[in-house]
């Protein structure tokens, strides 16, 4: 008994949604007003070029393809240097990513940091936790 009840109720909800959507107006070409901020205007982002430097554990300096290595942290610091100048000129920021290997000791990961804070470069530090 009460199972009838229920299959005519799911039968008259079915026959009025199907009469709301038979009867209502479908304008495919209807305008859609997004809303807009009205407190900060729209600006571009900022041109900023990204480099990659891998730290080994024998605190040798990878640069983005890792083909170039650097031992020395003044040369480092003299490629970061002359990069940012290279980009100023475009207005391009300069961001670097020091990469770090697990097993090397984190005062060269330390020094890499302080060099682009010298520079007043904008630095990120990928860290990866051990598992075991």
């Amino acid at each position: 008994m009460k199972s009838s009840a229920v299959i005519r109720l799911i039968d008259v909800v079915l026959n009025l949604l199907f009469g709301f959507i038979a009867i209502s107006e479908i304008n495919r070409l209807s305008d859609i007003n997004l809303p807009e901020s009205t407190q900060i205007p729209l600006t571009n982002p900022d041109k900023e070029q990204i480099f990659i430097i891998g730290i080994s554990t024998m605190g040798e300096y990878m640069l983005d393809d890792e083909s170039t290595v650097l031992k020395d942290l003044e040369e480092v610091k003299a490629f970061i240097a002359h990069r940012k100048q290279e980009l100023a000129k475009d207005e391009i920021k300069i961001r670097v990513r020091i990469r770090s290997d697990r097993e090397a000791p984190a005062g060269f990961t330390f020094r890499l940091a302080t060099i682009c804070d010298e520079l007043n470069v904008v630095k990120s530090i990928d860290v990866q936790r051990r598992t075991d």
